[in-house]
């Protein structure tokens, strides 16, 4: 492993610039040329062509016979370990129904991925106007939406904002990250009072806006408490 001047781990270029391609695929982008690979990862053209090289042949992408990219198996079998090593579709998924059903707005449990925030599982309402621009997989930043917000206080980021959202054990948004969206979201914690992740409802305002602050807000912020012992390795 390299040291910059400063001291700190620099990582493996090659790795880091790998990881760079992978990441730009995202569900706006599910298919790439190679001219769109090098654009989004911002590295030349001929570093491009050869790191893909490699990652076709681990499985992590695969090319057509047209020279588009797509995601290979090997993302969805790590993404699948992981989802198996955390074990959390077994109880996130109904608390997610739960909600919900309580809210009739959609739902949804969040993770801190870096410097984004990762829809790890959803559960969509019923309604015919809903947030429909998220799905499970789907990366989005940190410093927009409850979520996002509920995510940085509990992974110690200092200011009054986040201070008040560790006191209030819960952050609401109306009108942030999209003008006619309102959100809510409180922490879900594991052992020893472990932050794993976020659970939020989010919908149009002109639905929430009435009741967020009450019976929505209070469905949230139980159905965290609620779901935070299932972390514990023993459960309820």
């Amino acid at each position: 492993m390299m040291t910059n001047t400063n001291g700190r781990s620099a990582g493996v270029e090659a790795v880091d610039r790998a990881l760079v391609i992978l990441k730009s695929f995202s569900d706006a982008s599910p298919k790439q040329t190679l001219t769109e690979l090098t654009t989004r990862a911002g590295l030349p053209k001929s570093t491009v062509l050869r790191l893909t090289k490699s990652l076709v042949r681990q499985g992590f992408l695969s090319r057509d016979e047209s020279g588009i990219f797509r995601l290979g198996s090997a993302v969805w079998q790590l993404g699948h370990v992981y989802d198996r090593a955390l074990d959390l579709s077994a109880f996130v998924r109904p608390a997610l129904a739960r909600l919900m059903a309580k809210t009739t707005e959609t739902a949804a449990f969040y993770v801190r991925a870096g410097d984004l925030r990762v829809c790890l599982y959803r559960h969509d309402c019923a309604h015919p106007i809903g947030p429909r621009n998220v799905h499970e997989g789907t990366q989005l930043p940190l410093d927009r939406g409850a979520a996002g917000h509920v995510l940085l206080a509990y992974t110690d980021e200092p200011g009054p904002l986040y201070d008040g959202i560790r006191r209030n054990g819960f952050y609401l948004t109306i009108g942030e990250r999209d003008p006619h969206s309102a959100g809510i979201a409180a922490p879900v914690f594991g052992a020893g009072d472990r932050f794993v992740g976020t659970i939020s409802v989010v919908g149009p305002r002109s639905r929430l806006e009435p009741t967020i602050h009450t019976t929505i807000k209070e469905a949230v912020t139980d159905a965290a408490a609620e779901l935070s012992p299932d972390f514990s390795p023993h459960g309820r």
